[in-house]
């Protein structure tokens, strides 16, 4: 009932629009604070919050490019109603984050999303947001947010990604083509993002490793297609002893927030799957909008 109560309170036009960004679908955002009201969710470990998150949004529409609206502004985006493999781990992160840290509006959605998605938690722009998912790792966990995980399971590897996509495919993104100037920008990052030394689970490995999995993980599927770090995200979600895997799939016959498992069982469908690397998200300290800087 007053979970109920506090989202009838809370509630504002379907679309909101502020200088922090644009949120979409508050009918959804009310709904999930209902349900985190009643489960006492904000008391949870963060992972446990993602897996209560993650599942509710079960059947949300697969949606592509829903943050690419306005070729000549970078506006941050959050669209509950309609998710894509990125977006649906980030806005479940993020909307777990809030709730730890108190947060309950629009506003502290935004600011959480902007503090992962943008490189140092600042949109300075369409090249500011990590597009490339190790690179979001690697950020965030600068950031405090997540820990890279990877290294220390069972039968990880060190693995360089090479990654060149956006630059060589700019045709592809409208950014790119309305903004060729952004090209070489992207270029410059890539060519960070290519020397690092990451790690890597291959897809043989990926059996012995599930059991460290927890739910909440993060998880990154490593792409065979030149110049791609990573083909797929989803996150691990833990239930009889079996990591299932949940994510906003974009397979034809499905296209929508689904549970499914066990993760090794997955990857052995999925084509082109080279491995996976895993971030561990981490509980919020202190509510800030932007990176500590170090």
């Amino acid at each position: 009932m007053l979970g109920g109560m506090i989202a009838a309170a809370l509630k504002l036009p379907s679309t909101v629009q502020s200088h922090q960004g644009l949120f979409k679908d508050e009918a959804k955002f009310n709904e999930l604070l209902t349900l985190a009201h009643e489960g006492d969710w904000k008391r949870l470990p963060i992972g446990i919050t993602m897996g209560h998150v993650g599942l509710a949004l079960r059947g949300t529409p697969y949606v592509g490019g829903t943050l690419d609206h306005d070729l000549n502004q970078e506006v941050c985006t959050v669209d509950l109603g309609h998710l894509d493999c990125v977006t649906f781990f980030e806005d479940t992160l993020d909307f777990s984050r809030m709730l730890l840290l108190g947060g309950h509006t629009e506003s502290d959605m935004l600011k959480q999303v902007t503090l992962t998605r943008y490189r140092l938690g600042v949109n300075s722009g369409y090249t500011s947001r990590l597009h490339y998912t190790t690179d979001w790792i690697y950020d965030n966990a600068k950031k405090g947010v997540v820990i890279d995980l990877t290294s220390h399971l069972p039968g990880a590897r060190p693995h360089h990604f090479r990654v060149d996509f956006m630059s060589t495919h700019a045709d592809k993104y409208p950014e790119l083509r309305a903004n060729p100037n952004f090209v070489p920008m992207i270029q410059g990052f890539e060519e960070r993002i290519s020397k690092r030394a990451n790690w890597i689970i291959p897809l043989d490995r990926v059996k012995e490793a599930e059991a460290e999995l927890e739910t909440g993980d993060i998880i990154g599927i490593g792409s065979s297609v030149p110049g791609l770090d990573i083909a797929h995200t989803g996150l691990i979600y833990v239930e009889d002893g079996i990591r299932h895997f949940l994510d906003a799939t974009s397979v034809p016959s499905q296209m929508k927030v689904k549970l499914e498992g066990p993760l090794h069982q997955k990857l052995e469908k999925m084509r082109g799957a080279t491995g996976i690397v895993v971030a561990r998200p981490l509980s919020p300290v202190v509510y800030r909008t932007g990176p500590t800087k170090t």
